[in-house]
């Protein structure tokens, strides 16, 4: 019995590794690109109507049409995000729902934990990998972007009565619930779909778009010339980790001053805040990837080492087996 399950096992390995599965078939370049696109699509416009709902009054058009454009991008990724029984369409329905029955709250909650969810299993790869440039970043935004959304971000600029639809203003603090850089990121990644905005991705380099990013979301502490409490300084340099770029990347203002409050840096935290848009990503070194986004990739790298090493035990074994009944190896 123990020979035959020997026998079984190398069997599997051949079939496994040898012999062309046409489920298993890795996706072709081209497929791999499609994929991308859509993910940029869905996650924009995803951000898009997040936007639409922190709107003071709330944009409910606004959020439905970005949503159906999410929509049709979410179709052509083949994954499931946290939850791995509803894929992106289902999650993106479940939130227009939300949005239909006027559930601003709720449907702002569902998009915030969709786009941390999309972020964690699919782009924590784009997360910025150099520290972004501030001067590259307002030169950048001074060369391509102002035209459209005006000097001081208000929506004015010169272009901007030729468009049919008056750009968001980026400055408003009503945006600091719903904007960070990785949304103004991946809107700049992606375009609008309207045909309005172009994607910059062949215009900007990745270093270049990232700095435009986290200078739009610095923009409104502009104002603000020194951090403070020097206490609270200590304090916030002595967790630095917990601000690694991509944390800095995917918390809107609102969700950076929850975490300040929780870990006791401050009470009110907009010097703290002061810190964090304008001092940490241009000057302070932090790591690349926070926690919370590492620990699914360690777990996945983890894994496959695991699965490895039973592989390469397993055929060992094999091949072991066979010589021995070869004659090759003495059993002695």
């Amino acid at each position: 019995m123990f020979c035959y399950w020997q026998k079984q096992i190398v069997l599997w390995f051949v079939v496994t590794f040898f012999l062309p599965i046409e489920g298993v078939a890795r996706p072709s370049k081209e497929e791999k690109a499609r994929r991308r696109s859509a993910f940029w699509g869905v996650f924009s416009d995803t951000y898009r109507a997040s936007g639409c709902l922190g709107f003071k009054p709330v944009d409910l058009a606004c959020a439905k049409a970005a949503l159906n454009d999410a929509l049709v991008h979410a179709d052509v990724i083949e994954i499931s995000v946290t939850d791995k029984d509803l894929g992106f369409s289902k999650r993106l329905k479940l939130i227009q729902g939300k949005v239909d029955a006027a559930d601003v709250l709720q449907a702002q909650s569902e998009i915030k934990g969709f786009l941390r969810s999309l972020f964690v299993e699919f782009a924590e790869a784009s997360a910025p990998v150099v520290q972004p440039d501030k001067n590259l970043g307002q030169k950048v935004y001074k060369d391509y972007c102002a035209s459209c959304h005006g000097d001081e971000m208000s929506g004015q600029g010169k272009l901007a009565g030729k468009l049919k639809r008056i750009p968001p203003s980026l400055n408003r603090s009503d945006r600091s619930g719903t904007q960070f850089p990785f949304g103004i990121y991946a809107v700049m990644i992606h375009g609008t779909d309207d045909g309005e905005m172009t994607s910059l991705l062949d215009v900007l380099t990745v270093d270049e778009l990232w700095s435009v990013a986290f200078y739009v979301a610095s923009f409104r502490f502009n104002d603000l010339k020194s951090f403070g409490d020097s206490a609270e300084r200590e304090k916030l340099l002595a967790q630095g980790d917990t601000f690694a770029l991509s944390a800095l990347a995917m918390a809107t203002d609102e969700d950076l001053e929850a975490i300040l409050q929780g870990r006791g840096i401050c009470t009110e935290c907009q010097s703290a805040l002061y810190s964090l848009r304008s001092e940490f990503p241009w000057q302070v070194s932090t790591s690349r990837l926070d926690p919370d986004v590492k620990a699914p990739r360690d777990q996945s790298e983890y894994r496959a080492l695991v699965i490895l090493l039973i592989m390469v035990i397993l055929v060992s074994a094999g091949f072991i087996y066979i010589l021995k009944r070869t004659g090759r190896v003495d059993d002695r």
